[in-house]
C-alpha cells in the first residue's frame, strides 16, 4: 500500500492532475489500507479540495480507527461546507472518545465560518448535554 501512496505524492509533487484511475486508488487506499496508509492518504488529500476528495475524508471519518477519525476529521474541518457545522457532531455522538475531537472541529469550522459565537457555544453546550463525560 506504501507503494500506492508514493506514487500518489509523486504525481501531487509534479503537480500533475489526478485522473480517475488515481482517484480509484485513493478509494481503494481509504476502504483497504493500513491505519498508517490511511493516514498518510489523509495528508495527501488536504493538498486537493475538490468533492471527491471530501467524499473520501468523510468515509475515513467514519474509519475503525480512532487515530485516522480523528486525523481525517481535522482535514475536513479545513474545507468543510457551512452546512456541515449543523449536522457533523451528531455522526459521531455514539463515539464518546471521538466527541471531543469532533467538537472541536465543529467550534473550528463555526469560527473559520465566521458562525455568531453564542451559536458555537450553544451547540457546543448541546455537544456536552448529549455527552456528558467527554472533555466538551
Amino acid at each position: 500500500m506504501n507503494k500506492m501512496i508514493k506514487v500518489l505524492y509523486d504525481k501531487k509533487n509534479r503537480a500533475v492532475p489526478f485522473m480517475e484511475e488515481d482517484i480509484a486508488l485513493v478509494k481503494q487506499i481509504a476502504v483497504s489500507g493500513s491505519p498508517s496508509g490511511k493516514i498518510d492518504l489523509i495528508f495527501l488529500l488536504e493538498e486537493y479540495i475538490e468533492d471527491w476528495s471530501y467524499e473520501i475524508l468523510r468515509m475515513l471519518s467514519k474509519d475503525s480507527n480512532e487515530t485516522v477519525r480523528v486525523h481525517a476529521i481535522t482535514k475536513l474541518s479545513q474545507f468543510l461546507k457551512t452546512q456541515d457545522f449543523w449536522t457533523l457532531y451528531e455522526e459521531f455522538s455514539d463515539d464518546t472518545p471521538f466527541v471531543t475531537a469532533a467538537a472541536a472541529a465543529v467550534d473550528y469550522i463555526g469560527i473559520e465560518k465566521e458562525i455568531d459565537q453564542g451559536i458555537r457555544i450553544r451547540r457546543l453546550l448541546e455537544i456536552k448535554e448529549k455527552v456528558p463525560d467527554s472533555l466538551v
